[in-house]
């Protein structure tokens, strides 16, 4: 069963974060997770694999830049990192992985902003590159 295993928050001076650690039936893969605000212009969220594949880059306020706060599914196959108006849902399928940005400014109007899917098969192959 693929489960999320732990998760180090990532505070650097222009990217905050987590990185997230998924084991899997057939191994195991690093989300990176961050907001960042490298060119201030333009602060954005990126979802990456291993700290080098991106997966999802969205644009966001400079007010996402923080620290999330982390949780998780009772049975660890939900992951939600919640920055400040914005959260960044991770659900772990039986074929793959599903990670949406959803904005959450007025909770009865809950959108989401951006979303990917990644089969287990194309995490696991960028891994082993």
């Amino acid at each position: 069963m693929n489960k999320f295993e732990k998760v180090v928050q990532t505070d650097f001076e222009k990217q905050k974060g987590a990185n997230v650690q998924i084991i899997g039936d057939e191994g195991s893969a690093l989300l990176n997770v961050w907001a960042d605000i490298i060119d201030n212009d333009d602060p954005r969220f990126f979802v990456t694999l291993n700290n080098d594949n991106e997966l999802l880059i969205v644009n966001v306020d400079t007010s996402e830049f923080k620290l999330p706060d982390i949780s998780f599914s009772d049975d660890r196959t939900y992951c939600y990192l919640k920055f400040n108006k914005c959260q960044v849902h991770i659900k772990l399928e039986g074929e793959g992985v599903v990670i949406d940005v959803w904005d959450m400014t007025d909770p009865t109007e809950e959108e989401v902003i951006n979303s990917t899917y990644s089969y287990w098969s194309e995490l696991y192959e960028l891994v082993e590159e």
